[in-house]
């Protein structure tokens, strides 16, 4: 994922403001992701990675992982 988010261009979001919905989904993916899921590891990695060093693509970032995330426990549900 690191690979695509540094070729992906973001489109200007000037006068960006976070909404309360957001916060309310970043804290949830901190919560089941960051802290109770199994993959924590690479959810902290890319957390900090997209916050440092590519602020601008966090958001994205961390909708890629909450996607990876439903993807997971749907194939699971399925497949398992």
């Amino acid at each position: 994922m690191k690979h695509y988010l540094r070729e992906y261009k973001s489109i200007s979001h000037d006068g960006f403001r976070i909404k309360i919905p957001e916060l309310h989904a970043l804290a949830r993916s901190i919560i089941e992701l960051g802290v109770i899921g199994k993959e924590r590891f690479q959810y902290w990695k890319i957390f900090f990675w997209s916050l440092f060093l590519h602020p601008r693509l966090f958001p994205h970032a961390i909708t890629l992982a909450i996607y990876g995330y439903h993807f997971r426990k749907t194939i699971q549900q399925y497949f398992v």
